[in-house]
Formats: structure tokens, C-alpha cells, sequence
């Protein structure tokens, strides 16, 4: 199952989820070395009907926290390993009211701290975990001068001076990137900024925000009006100039820049995700300055030039091996209307010239959507873990957890075969048009 290949890069409201969790093992100890992961299990996280934009990361304890969205009950859900291997799970209900197009970070407390919105209202809530696996939390609705009442995707981060959170989210009444600078942790009261947008033109879809080394707020995010990739840098702290703005990949009649997810390099300098729709591309741009200007020297490569038939790997996530200091790319393979798969991509730089492209786990249809990864380097070997979504138009709503490894000599050999769930199921509406043609009848989860 684990199908690999090595390769160089080119330049230039549902139905149907179950929340699950990979775990794999294997890094290698230099970027230039790596290696495919081996993935140890599949485990059911929570359903039915839960698991949409999953999110994993670690606590100060080390231990994954998986939050994700019940859609049927509009609640934020989390679950917290009680241990490095999951072998067990406790489940709570963060907030009511919201979950939707949430965004996860660890608080300056190490506890969980999360972004999202409720899509019966529009509003913008922020919960703040009391403890490791959130069975106390404070939830706050953002509210400033400028905040609106239908906000779309968000991106939240900690910014390192203040240790406060800083949400980035889309105004779907303005058409704008908007950012909510918040004056405690659970962002009770906060202070509002216009990044980009509001002059006509629709922007800010699928916000990604990172601090990097200077301090200055960036952000990657969508222009839904002219379909291209942009990038925002605040030139202060708290972002009260007008950001530079910058178009970092446009092409006429093509749709580039959905699905963004930015992180800060080894290098110090960002790294951005993101889908180009119209080939069914999974690229990635590293730049040259904080500003990602092209006179600093940007770049942008082909991870994987298959992605999928059609919803393009849907909310994939970037991160940075603390191990080799290189990108790691956590995403959605649409192969068919019957088939998906969670894939994973192991970046050779901190430019991803050359890369391991996995898969992790593979089932049917939307099967490895809204995925998310975490990287334990503490553990020897060092942990793995990628959250994702197991949709189908069946009622088989699960979100699941990936354990991986870093490989070893001969480790592939000895490893156990991943858990699967076989359920049968019977036809819902028809909802999602990629998954319109899946087949009724039991499949691998």
C-alpha cells in the first residue's frame, strides 16, 4: 500500500465523514537522505458524521490533540491521545456554535488554541483550551470595529512578542483578508485590520498566517476574482500600515492558489502550499525574502503533478521536518470517483527541488481529505501524525489518525499491516460531484 515514488520537481455542508489519524514512522536524519515513512496504523479517531477540517498537533505534553468539526451538531470537537501510539482517545466538545473552517495552534501554554467560524451565523469564535485535552475551554466570539458577520476560512498563530493569538480570516462581505489581533487568549475583545480586499475585488480565501523571524505577520491566500495565488507582509508588528502586497503566481484562464498553507523554513524564510486547479498540481513556492518579492529570488516547484480528478487536494497542510529541516507536504489524492488516498510528500530542501511522494492510506472516494500533520522529533524514532477526513456520500463520516515512523534498515519488513474498517452502507443524496458515481457497498476505510 505504501506506493512510492522518487522524483524531481519541476519549477516553475456534506455528507459522508469519519475522522481518522495515521501514524507512521521513518525520517531520515538529512534532508538529502530521505526516506519513506512506515506507517504503523489507521485509527478511527470519532463518527459517524464528524471530521471535517481536521487539525493534529502536539501539546507540551507531546501527545497529539486532533480537533475537527461535527457537522451535524455545528460543535469543535477534540481528541487527545492518552499516549504516543493512541492506543486510546478521549473525546470531548471544545464549543458549541462554531467548528467550522477551524485552524489549530499550541497556545504559549502548550494547550490547544483554535480558529473557527459558525456557519449559521457567520460569526468568528476563538477556544481556548484550559488543559491538554481541552475538557475545560474558554470560547469567545471576535468582535472589533471592523469584524462583519460572515466569515469564511481562518488561519490562527501566536504571535512571539506578545504571546497572543493573531487570526487571519476571510470577510465574505468585504471580499477581504481580514486580521483580528487578539488582547487575551481566548480573544475576547480584539483590534481589527484590513490586509488586503475591499475595493471590489474578492480576495482572501483560504488565508494561511505565520510569524516569521522579524516579527512581521505574513499571510498566503486566494484571489478568488482573478483565481491566482497572493501574499500579504505586514510591514509592523501590528500590521497598522498597509501591507505589501504581492501576486506571486497568476496565468490567464487558469485557476492557481486555492487550498494555501504557509509555514516559516529552516531558512527562516516562508514556504508556501498550494493547488493549481487547472492541471491538478500540488506545488510549492519557497521564497527568497520575508516579503516574497521576486526581485528576493522566489520559486515555485511541482510536488506532485497528479493530484486528482477534480477538488484538488482539498485543505492539505505544510510543515517543516524538525528532523531535516525540509518541507513536508500532508494532502488529498482524488484518484477517481471511486477511489482517494492520503498522500504525504518529503521534501530532499528547503526548496523541495527534489521529493518522496508516498501514499499513506488510500480508500474511496474523498477518502484523505481535510488533512493534517504533526511531527514528534522527541521520539526515537522520531513520530509521525496525520489527521484526515474519511468522506463518502454513504453514511460513513469518520475522521481518522495516521501513525508513522521514520524507516529503518529492514523495518518495512517487520512492520504490521494498517487496520482497516470494512462498512457497508446505504446511498445518501447526492451531494459532492466528484463522488456522484461511487459505487453502493462495503470499502476499505
Amino acid at each position: 500500500m505504501n506506493q512510492v515514488q522518487m522524483h524531481r520537481t519541476r519549477g516553475a455542508a456534506m455528507a459522508g465523514w469519519w475522522a481518522l489519524l495515521a501514524f507512521a514512522v521513518g525520517w531520515a536524519a538529512a534532508a538529502a537522505d530521505v526516506q519513506p515513512l512506515e506507517v504503523r496504523a489507521v485509527l478511527r479517531v470519532d463518527g459517524p458524521d464528524v471530521g471535517q477540517y481536521s487539525n493534529v498537533k502536539l501539546g507540551s505534553d507531546r501527545l497529539p490533540f486532533i480537533a475537527y468539526y461535527d457537522d451535524l451538531n455545528n460543535r469543535l470537537k477534540g481528541a487527545h491521545c492518552t499516549d504516543s501510539q493512541c492506543s486510546s482517545m478521549h473525546v470531548v466538545v471544545a464549543a458549541k456554535e462554531c467548528g467550522r473552517f477551524l485552524s489549530l495552534v499550541m497556545g504559549p501554554d502548550g494547550f490547544p488554541l483554535m480558529s473557527s467560524c459558525d456557519p449559521n451565523t457567520g460569526h468568528l469564535f476563538v477556544t481556548h483550551c484550559l488543559d491538554h485535552g481541552c475538557t475545560q475551554a474558554e470560547t469567545s466570539r471576535v468582535q472589533n470595529h471592523l469584524m462583519s458577520s460572515a466569515v469564511g476560512y481562518s488561519s490562527i498563530a501566536v504571535h512571539p512578542s506578545s504571546n497572543l493569538p493573531l487570526v487571519a480570516y476571510y470577510d465574505e462581505t468585504r471580499g477581504a483578508l481580514m486580521l483580528a489581533l487578539c488582547d487575551d487568549l481566548a480573544c475576547s475583545t480584539s483590534r481589527g485590520r484590513v490586509i488586503d480586499g475591499g475595493d471590489g475585488y474578492v480576495v482572501g480565501g483560504y488565508p494561511s498566517l505565520a510569524v516569521p523571524p522579524s516579527a512581521l505577520p505574513i499571510f498566503s491566500y486566494y484571489d478568488e476574482t482573478n483565481q491566482n495565488l497572493k501574499y500579504a507582509a505586514c510591514r509592523d508588528a501590528n500590521c497598522t500600515q498597509r501591507a505589501r502586497i504581492a501576486v506571486l503566481e497568476a496565468e490567464g484562464g487558469a485557476d492557481i492558489g486555492r487550498y494555501t498553507s504557509l509555514k516559516v523554513g529552516s531558512d527562516g524564510l516562508p514556504a508556501i502550499m498550494y493547488v493549481d486547479e487547472t492541471r491538478g498540481h500540488l506545488k510549492l513556492m519557497h521564497c527568497g525574502d520575508e516579503e516574497c518579492s521576486s526581485a528576493g529570488g522566489r520559486a515555485a516547484v511541482v510536488v506532485d503533478a497528479a493530484i486528482g480528478v477534480a477538488a484538488y487536494g482539498e485543505f492539505p497542510e505544510l510543515d517543516i521536518s524538525p528532523v531535516s529541516g525540509a518541507p513536508v507536504l500532508s494532502y488529498f489524492n482524488q484518484s477517481s470517483a471511486q477511489a482517494g488516498a492520503l498522500k504525504l510528500a518529503q521534501c530532499a530542501d528547503v526548496a523541495c527541488n527534489a521529493s518522496v511522494v508516498q501514499v499513506l492510506a488510500a480508500g474511496r472516494c474523498g477518502y484523505g481529505r481535510d488533512s493534517s500533520i504533526a511531527i514528534d522529533s522527541s521520539a526515537t524514532p522520531p513520530l509521525v501524525y496525520t489527521s484526515f477526513l474519511a468522506y463518502s456520500r454513504f453514511p460513513l463520516k469518520r475522521c481518522k489518525l495516521v501513525i508513522s515512523t521514520y524507516a529503518h534498515p529492514h523495518a518495512h519488513a517487520d512492520a504490521p499491516p494498517p487496520p482497516y474498517w470494512d462498512v457497508p452502507g446505504a446511498l445518501t443524496r447526492d451531494i459532492d460531484d466528484v463522488c456522484k458515481n461511487e459505487t453502493i457497498g462495503p470499502a476499505p476505510l
